[in-house]
């Protein structure tokens, strides 16, 4: 029996013997109800807390608040947030991370950007999760010159961004054709001795190829000897045929 259905068992047989819950347990109950599905059952119960004697808390609104938004009902969690502010309950870390990645995910980056801004009023600092889906955002608009501030951003203010948020970012880069920046963030990711994807360095080398930006294979080249990584793909790639691309594998496999 997994843990929600314990949870939600225990609750049922509480309900049978007239044990009054706490506040505590019905935060359990209302977070077993959103992680099976439930979240009807799961508002129904936040509806009664009150008439049980008990008023939501802040923990209670962020379960909420995330079923809505893995559910992509983000108005519905944008009501919740308001309700919550209605409570006089401020909204932590947690509650606006929660909002701005499901914002984010939807490609809804200026509501993220307005929930940040909030956050920021609130005197609340962001956390590396609430970075990293800002940098996500961003790209997926191709907004590759904001997801980059965002991204340096993140590491002043103390967040290590992770192997796949550097990849994104890069990947973004090559997809506008700006290797000289996608080369920016491989070094920066290299100086913090994560190794790149042989698939990533595909797409940088691929990338050059096509674009036939010779002066940058060096580069690469040399950013990438530390980590002993050439990719495969460039051996038997069709574009190799091209004089451009016989004067490119030469200069790699030099």
């Amino acid at each position: 029996m997994e843990r929600t259905d314990i949870v939600l068992s225990f609750y049922k047989e509480m309900r049978r013997a007239r044990i009054s819950p706490n506040v505590y347990t019905l935060n359990m109950v209302l977070s077993a109800y959103c992680n099976s599905g439930k979240l009807e059952k799961a508002m129904d119960l936040f509806g009664k807390m009150e008439t049980l004697g008990f008023s939501p808390t802040v923990i209670s609104f962020n379960i909420l608040i995330d079923a809505h938004c893995k559910n992509g009902q983000l108005s519905n969690a944008s009501r919740l947030l308001k309700s919550m502010k209605g409570k006089e309950l401020d909204p932590s870390v947690v509650t606006y991370d929660t909002l701005i990645n499901g914002f984010c995910r939807e490609g809804k980056t200026k509501k993220a950007a307005s929930l940040v801004k909030e956050l920021d009023a609130a005197n609340i600092k962001p956390n590396g999760s609430t970075f990293a889906a800002l940098v996500i955002g961003q790209c997926q608009r191709k907004n590759f010159e904001r997801a980059y501030q965002i991204f340096k951003a993140m590491k002043k203010n103390g967040f290590e961004p992770r192997v796949e948020i550097s990849e994104l970012l890069i990947l973004t880069f090559c997809k506008n054709g700006d290797y000289e920046g996608a080369l920016e963030v491989l070094k920066e990711m290299l100086e913090r001795y994560f190794a790149p994807s042989n698939a990533l360095l595909d797409e940088l080398f691929e990338g050059i190829y096509e674009a036939r930006k010779t002066h940058l294979v060096e580069k690469l080249r040399s950013e990438i000897s530390n980590v002993r990584l050439i990719p495969e793909t460039y051996f038997h790639k069709d574009y190799r045929k091209a004089d451009q691309g016989n004067r490119c594998e030469e200069q790699i496999l030099s």
